[in-house]
């Protein structure tokens, strides 16, 4: 997770002014949720509105996830609480995520820091890239 999570804000610093990036994974809610979350923090987002972007998930997948449930449901005889759960995104997995952070690292601040390379300068240019 820490060598996809530095690349990803690597290739958002490197991005050219003229250009933008797509980035996904298949539900949305972990590789792509913990580094979309990651990048808000890094933004200076307070964390009850990258909770809610985490979220949003759920409904913009409404209809994927409920084809994924009926085949999950169907054809590999999940039971349907443990499909839905599998494929929502909860509050729970991104405080967890955020806890564990904290725990290892003692802030996500020394994470982005230590383990992302994220210096102040690096920081500066992804405000400057992002929210000017």
């Amino acid at each position: 997770m820490l060598r996809v999570t530095s690349r990803f804000f690597d290739k958002l610093l490197g991005l050219p002014a003229d250009q933008s990036l797509v980035f996904h994974c298949t539900a949305g809610k972990d590789r792509t949720g913990i580094g979309a979350a990651l990048l808000l923090y890094s933004l200076g987002v307070p964390y009850d509105t990258i909770m809610k972007d985490y979220l949003a998930t759920n409904y913009y997948r409404t209809g994927e996830n409920q084809k994924a449930i009926t085949g999950m449901v169907n054809y590999m005889h999940i039971d349907k609480d443990v499909a839905t759960d599998m494929l929502q995104a909860k509050k729970v997995y991104l405080d967890t995520t955020f806890d564990t952070i904290k725990q290892q690292y003692g802030s996500i601040d020394n994470f982005l820091r230590t383990q992302i390379g994220l210096d102040d300068q690096k920081i500066a240019t992804l405000k400057k890239k992002f929210l000017e």
